[in-house]
């Protein structure tokens, strides 16, 4: 992407960050899972009810949101948990991009935002599938939950290509971007930028999950981005032959 400054890849310092981060949050998520459940079905219950529901749809949004953040810390945790027990095998990178992209073709066109996807065909890699189906869906995720507000013309551009030793994926967005300052803080557990922290919900978690899957991967993930240009993230891993 022109003129966006890029992050350094990921490093060991923040996989053990977010290793330490996830024990702590996967405890608490796990205990707030039932109080939860509990409570949102209590507010459904009193919306049939309570003729002026606006308190009521305040409180529920807020517990969307903590269920999110919830949802998101159990992902975290799992994602740690897993790291030894996964057996990773020999898989098409190719096809997961082109399954991803389908996967989130309705979802792109409901909010107006067009997908194009280029794939070098049969490009291999060692890795658990489900996990770069998982990194990339959040990725594409991030790009339409931060733009489908935005007017004008809305893309993602998915890519996948190879050298004799990488496959290199890239999600790239025309959306609202990162300031410079906030690249690196960004891949942090729970931290979340200042232009959407309190006006587009979410955990903090997204980006930083999708950086431990690519490390778990002996790969690594960089970010570019500015503010109203767009945002390119691109995933390095290592290819199977």
């Amino acid at each position: 992407m022109r003129d966006a400054s890029e992050t350094q890849p990921t490093t060991t310092s923040n996989a053990c960050m977010c290793k330490e981060c996830a024990v702590v949050l996967g405890t608490i998520a796990h205990s707030l899972q039932t109080p939860l459940t509990i409570v949102k079905g209590e507010i459904s219950l009193l919306k049939k009810d309570v003729p002026n529901q606006e308190r009521l749809i305040v409180c529920e949004s807020v517990l969307e949101n903590m269920s999110l953040l919830v949802y998101d810390a159990l992902r975290l945790r799992r994602l740690v948990d897993e790291k030894e027990k996964q057996t990773r095998k020999k898989v098409c990178a190719s096809c997961i991009v082109k399954n991803v992209s389908r996967y989130i073709q309705d979802e792109a066109l409901t909010h107006g935002i067009s997908v194009t996807v280029h794939t070098t065909p049969n490009v291999m890699i060692c890795a658990v599938p489900h996990q770069i189906e998982e990194l990339l869906m959040t990725l594409v995720e991030n790009s339409i939950k931060y733009m489908h507000q935005q007017a004008g013309n809305r893309m993602i551009a998915l890519t996948l290509s190879a050298t004799p030793q990488r496959c290199v994926v890239v999600v790239e967005d025309n959306g609202i971007g990162i300031p410079s300052h906030e690249h690196k803080r960004v891949l942090e557990p729970l931290y979340r930028s200042e232009m959407v922290r309190y006006t587009i919900p979410g955990s903090g978690l997204g980006l930083p999950i999708a950086a431990a899957i690519a490390q778990q991967h002996n790969g690594r993930l960089t970010l570019a981005s500015k503010p109203g240009v767009g945002t390119k993230v691109t995933i390095s891993l290592p290819r199977a032959h």
